[in-house]
């Protein structure tokens, strides 16, 4: 052996190459790329050099080599010193008499990272399409199936074994339909929403739309399909009992509407999901790993909504049979916009405060915003819908009600259909039957909607929902009538966790407070608040609060100067001088005086 030609050849290699004495482990050579890594080492032992140990590697190749001297070693092995895989060729060589190991060390970690993690993308396929909330199937020309999912067997109620024993057409109620569904694909190359009758195991009558797509060989042949079933058998039940109370004039149930208009929602859920897990399944077969992964995200994000919207759409129909929740609101519409379809094309701002919360059921709530959601969106003028949501406690009718005003510039309502909003069945398609359900739902919740539209501008909905009562709150009179000032108050009592009663007349607000000490209810204080101070008058009508129960503190907020004090002399530190103007910090410091009062 040329020793010369043989460095030559392998100091050019971009792997590394070394040569080691079998006997004595005893490094003999090292190639340009090797010793670059690692410096100088001809000599040194290669156990401690290449792997970082003191003793010989229990997994060393000699005694593989030495069984077959005359074949070449192949084994990966991961690296002990930096943690890397590599492809290892390791050949006897004689030099001198002599056996020698020649090794070359290619990198493969790449490659071991990219198949690990594909093994573990299509396991992750495996454990979607098996866990997906809706049934899939894959099935060969003739009707062998040839896998199901969890979801498929509940749906039909044949096991695994059942599947892998009967043909797709013992599902159709009519087995020559599958010959028309195969016709539609060859002449559409899929179907989305194909109306057809199935049958269960037990022979129920199922409504089902079908989304498939065909599985073809390399020579373009339709060798087989994939797809999913959605089972509108209940929706369409739903439909006619709506449908023959319309006729009946009577107001469908609320529960009954919120149903219907989530279940719409499925039918391009469903499609999106099919596509998704096509993609993914032609993204394994290549092998693209990025793909996958934004596959995989995209899916989750689409099954999660399902989900949601599933768990939705069940508990409606039995949410009225218990008693009301305290709904954080502005939550609510959070996951509304986040549940929409098409949110992506909407732009929205929010203004609501975070704790504001009424009585209600959550789901209900959460299908009016959708509806409102998706009525902005297909009003929209451009590509994208803005739309714009703020809120506040005010008060109504003499009781206090979280208004929400709902924006959108769109295309608004034009003058002779704004009466018709909420009958059924507009004949606008934005104003079908979703402003129906909404107005429902707020009826529901003993709440108010109004509304004001411009042509080609704006439409506005503001709606009236009651504020929720906190029994385990404490509860503060508030007198006065400065309402922009007293709307203030309630939003900060509110989002500090405190009840509230408003009397504009001090002689309701006397009545009030003696009607809550009789009942054992009494008030923490009372706010009274005069846009123009009456002096000594304020001083004798607050004694009368006093009489009443000598411990009432009393928070006064007015425009008053150093010398009014004086007519409040005798109170004994009942009152708590609220000058005008002051600050949040300033209110809270007052009420705060309340408390520390109680306890």
């Amino acid at each position: 052996m040329n020793l010369d030609l043989f460095k030559e050849i392998f100091d050019n290699f971009v792997e590394p190459v070394y040569i080691v004495d079998p006997e004595n482990y005893q490094i003999l050579y090292v190639n340009k790329v090797l010793k670059e890594k690692l410096g100088e080492c001809v000599g040194e032992k290669c156990y401690r050099v290449f792997q970082n140990l003191s003793s010989p590697c229990s997994f060393c190749s000699n005694k593989y080599l030495y069984r077959n001297p005359e074949k070449p070693y192949i084994w990966l092995h991961r690296n002990l010193k930096n943690n890397r895989w590599y492809k290892c060729i390791d050949q006897f060589i004689k030099y001198n008499g002599k056996f020698l190991r020649l090794e070359i060390a290619i990198d493969v970690t790449k490659e071991i990272i990219k198949n690990k993690l594909l093994k573990e993308k299509m396991r992750e396929y495996a454990h979607l399409f098996e866990n997906v909330p809706v049934p899939l199937y894959r099935t060969t020309l003739e009707g062998r199936f040839i896998k199901v999912n969890k979801a498929m067997v509940e749906l039909f109620g044949y096991s695994r074994k059942d599947f892998k024993e009967i043909n797709a057409c013992d599902l159709y109620y009519h087995p020559q339909d599958r010959e028309k569904f195969i016709k539609k694909i060859e002449k559409f190359g899929y179907v989305e929403g194909y109306p057809v009758k199935l049958k269960t195991k037990d022979g129920r009558l199922l409504t089902c739309l079908l989304y498939t797509t065909p599985i073809k060989n390399a020579d373009n042949q339709i060798v087989g399909f994939e797809g999913m079933i959605k089972d509108i058998t209940l929706e369409r039940s739903f439909r006619k009992l709506l449908k023959d109370k319309i006729k009946e004039e009577k107001g469908p149930r609320n529960s009954l509407i919120s149903q219907l208009s989530l279940t719409h929602d499925f039918h391009n859920l469903l499609q999106i999901i099919l596509n998704n897990l096509l993609l993914m399944k032609n993204y394994c077969q290549k092998g693209e790993l990025l793909k996958i992964e934004t596959t995989i995200e995209r899916l989750k994000e689409i099954i999660l909504k399902n989900q949601n919207l599933t768990t939705a759409l069940t508990k409606i129909a039995i949410e009225e049979l218990r008693k009301k929740d305290l709904v954080n609101i502005k939550k609510i519409i959070v996951r509304a916009f986040e549940l929409f379809e098409k949110k992506e094309e909407i732009i929205f701002s929010l203004n609501i405060d975070e704790e504001i919360k009424v009585s209600g059921w959550e789901n209900q709530l959460l299908t009016l915003f959708l509806n409102l959601i998706k009525n902005a969106w297909e009003a929209r003028k451009e590509d994208k819908a803005k739309i714009e949501i703020w809120g506040e406690i005010v008060e109504k009718e003499g009781k206090d009600y979280l208004k929400i005003s709902f924006k959108d510039y769109g295309k608004g309502i034009k003058k002779e259909e704004q009466n018709k909003i909420f009958q059924h069945y507009s004949s606008k398609k934005h104003l079908g039957i979703g402003l129906i359900i909404v107005s429902e739902i707020i009826k529901n919740h003993q709440g108010m909607i109004e509304w004001e539209s411009e042509e080609n501008n704006f439409t506005v909905f503001h709606i009236y929902l009651p504020i929720a009562e906190r029994k385990d709150k404490k509860r503060i009179l508030l007198i006065g009538e400065n309402s922009q000032l007293l709307t203030i108050i309630k939003n900060i009592l509110h989002l500090n966790n405190y009840e509230f009663l408003h009397q504009k007349e001090l002689e309701k607000g006397i009545k009030s407070y003696q009607e809550a000490k009789e009942l054992n209810k009494p008030f923490l204080g009372i706010f009274y608040d005069t846009l123009y101070p009456q002096l000594p008058k304020d001083s004798e009508n607050l004694k009368k609060f006093i009489d009443l129960e000598p411990k009432t503190k009393i928070i006064y907020s007015a425009f008053i100067k150093e010398e009014d004090f004086k007519n409040f002399e005798n109170f004994n530190n009942n009152i708590i001088f609220l000058r005008k103007p002051y600050t949040t910090e300033d209110f809270l410091k007052a009420v705060n005086g309340l408390v520390k009062t109680d306890k």
